[in-house]
């Protein structure tokens, strides 16, 4: 069973300025692309050139990584972490891991991604409006 660790951090409340407490997941390391793919080859017991078979043991390793508290770098896609939603508490000692609400996973993307995805290195085209009985070979403009 994979485990996520956490501190307690104070914050202020900002209506009411009298502190409160919130879970902060504990970030351990980077895990690059090349640790990703060792353990999964290393997991699954397959060829690094079976595309397919690599995607499951890739699977594999991201979930264990993530679910455990590390941060992945899977270049040149981007960066996956987790975090982690929290109710308040009125003291430390009385935060519960009942408090916790949610693990959430967040993507950011490298600059390669970012700069690859930007309007200025795409075209676009207006298309006509939607109609589910053509065929895509019907609409002169490729489609919607």
């Amino acid at each position: 069973m994979p485990t996520l660790k956490y501190y307690i951090t104070e914050r202020e409340n900002p209506i009411t300025r009298s502190k409160i407490y919130y879970a902060q997941k504990v970030t351990y390391s980077n895990i690059g692309e090349r640790e990703v793919v060792d353990y999964a080859v290393q997991n699954s017991n397959i060829e690094r050139s079976v595309i397919e078979q690599v995607m499951i043991g890739l699977e594999e390793a991201v979930n264990n990584f993530l679910l455990n508290g590390h941060n992945l770098q899977l270049w040149p896609l981007g960066s996956f972490f987790t975090t982690i939603s929290s109710r308040s508490a009125e003291s430390a000692e009385a935060f519960l891991p009942s408090n916790i609400k949610g693990v959430n996973i967040r993507f950011v993307p490298s600059p390669q991604l970012r700069a690859a995805c930007s309007p200025q290195k795409m075209s676009f085209m207006q298309a006509k409006q939607y109609d589910p009985t053509l065929n895509a070979d019907e609409d002169e403009e490729g489609g919607v």
